[in-house]
């Protein structure tokens, strides 16, 4: 199962410039750390400000998924943190 983070783009921005260690990047970091999860982006190499504030956050099922979404939605930065629904054909 797979949650879909959009961040704010400073904070994108922030994760993938080595060595920037502000305290909202710190902060998120550690977070996913005692979540041990990984945030991967969706669009690497990306200069585009949108494309560039996706990542994904996989996770074994929706329970963990609900506790991922939870965690991350508080924290400033975080635009959204979600389940994408399962697709399915129109009725």
């Amino acid at each position: 199962m797979r949650v879909t983070v959009q961040l704010d783009p400073s904070l994108a921005r922030q994760l993938s410039e080595p060595g920037v260690a502000k305290p909202r990047r710190l902060q998120l970091e550690r977070l996913l750390k005692n979540l041990s999860v990984h945030l991967v982006p969706l669009h690497p190499g990306s200069s585009d400000n949108t494309l560039s504030s996706y990542f994904a956050v996989d996770v074994p099922d929706s329970a963990a998924a609900a506790n991922v979404m939870s965690h991350l939605r508080p924290l400033r930065g975080i635009r959204a943190a979600y389940v994408k629904p399962t697709e399915a054909l129109p009725r």
